[in-house]
Parts: structure tokens; C-alpha cells; sequence
């Protein structure tokens, strides 16, 4: 399992570049940390680019990308044997920065679902928030 380091969302959200920043404190004014991770997924992004998701069409496997990103997140977090030398690699990083800690789960999952990880970055750091509200123990046996 892995520890996360128990700080502010604010802290957390001081990771992200600026323009992710502002786009993600637009979608917690309307909503949650879950709302917003959906929000970012089905985000148009530039208007002559596919969607973040990767499908040209609005409907077409709406919410797919956020349900396999839960999944593997979960995974990822709680202990799975499919990630345990990565959680070892992650754990080792857990008294330096959160920098590196939102990095490091960017690139680990980025590497999965085929995405860079910049674009992961985002959501994981409000899935972090969302999981140090509760704590790590509390979240991976809801």
C-alpha cells in the first residue's frame, strides 16, 4: 500500500502547471474532487484536437477513461501485485516533495493507459486530496 503524505488540497494543488491550476479550481467551485476528475476527462482541450479521452464524438465511451482510471488507480494505491515494485519505488519517495510524488503516480499510470503524463497529473492530484480526506487505509476499503 502505499502512504501519502497528509497535507492541504491547496498544498497538493500547487503542483500542477498554472493553466492546469486555474482550469481545475473552475471545476471544484461547481463540484467536488470526483466531479472535477470527470470534468478534466471530458474536457474538449484545444478545439482542433481530440478530446482528452481520445474520442472525436461526445458520446462515444463517455466515462470509460474514468472508470479504467479508478480501477488501475486503486490498484495502484491499495497494493496490487501488478504494481508492487513501483509502490516500493513510491514509498522510498514519500519524505521528498510532492512534486515528485504526483510525478512519479503520472508516469506509472500514464505508461497504462497511453496518455502523457501531464495530462494525468491534474487527476491525481485531486484523487489524492479525495483519498487523504478519508486516509489512505479508510479509502482502499471502501
Amino acid at each position: 500500500m502505499i502512504q501519502l503524505p497528509d497535507d492541504t488540497a491547496d498544498s497538493w494543488l500547487s503542483v500542477l502547471k498554472p493553466y492546469q491550476r486555474s482550469t481545475i479550481d473552475e471545476f471544484l467551485k461547481d463540484g467536488n474532487e470526483e466531479d472535477a476528475i470527470n470534468k478534466w476527462l471530458n474536457s474538449a482541450g484545444a478545439s482542433d484536437t481530440s478530446k482528452f479521452g481520445g474520442s472525436q464524438t461526445s458520446n462515444a465511451n463517455k466515462g470509460e477513461f474514468s472508470k479504467q482510471f479508478w480501477l488501475e488507480f486503486r490498484k495502484l494505491i491499495c497494493g496490487s501485485e501488478n504494481y508492487e515494485n513501483e509502490i516500493k519505488g513510491f514509498n522510498s519517495l514519500v519524505e521528498e516533495n510532492k512534486a515528485k510524488i504526483v510525478g512519479f503516480l503520472s508516469t506509472v499510470l500514464a505508461g497504462i493507459f497511453g496518455v502523457s503524463a501531464i495530462f494525468l497529473a491534474p487527476i491525481i492530484v485531486l484523487a489524492i486530496i479525495s483519498i487523504t480526506k478519508v486516509g489512505v487505509n479508510a479509502w482502499c476499503n471502501m
